[in-house]
């Protein structure tokens, strides 16, 4: 399945939630800083078997996830620490969720290449602009 051509889907549920964040003021980085909550809560619950709550709390940190750069670029006050700090929290959102999951409910194989390909994922555009050097960076 291909999430990227569900793109507009998606949008309509947390744009919506990021323009209500922006204008109740809400700055970035704290949405940022809810959705490594709210992941890290996630993994506890998953962690201790409380799957319905732990999968609730992992939609509502990718809600939260999705709405940070919603409510920078809305703010007018995109940040590199913003981009770094989302993509630090994303990370370590990906790799204790995983690991936890893959740990206690999946064969450890599965959870390895899982938690590869999240990291790797992450790695590959940077890699591609510094090898080839794109001067434009692409969206995506």
């Amino acid at each position: 399945m291909n999430l990227t051509g569900k793109k507009e889907y998606f949008e309509k549920i947390y744009t919506p939630v990021g323009t209500l964040l922006y204008k109740l003021h809400f700055p970035a980085n704290l949405i940022t800083f809810l959705s490594l909550l709210m992941g890290t809560a996630s993994a506890l619950a998953y962690y201790n078997g409380n799957l319905i709550i732990a999968m609730s709390l992992l939609v509502t940190s990718g809600i939260f996830d999705l709405s940070d750069g919603i409510v920078a670029r809305l703010s007018g006050k995109p940040t590199k620490f913003g981009a770094v700090f989302d993509w630090i929290a994303d990370k370590w959102i990906d790799g204790l969720v995983l690991g936890i999951v893959g740990y206690f409910y999946a064969d450890p194989f599965w959870s390895i290449l899982a938690i590869t390909a999240t990291m790797l994922h992450s790695f590959i555009k940077p890699v591609v602009y510094a090898e080839i050097g794109y001067e434009v960076k692409i969206k995506g």
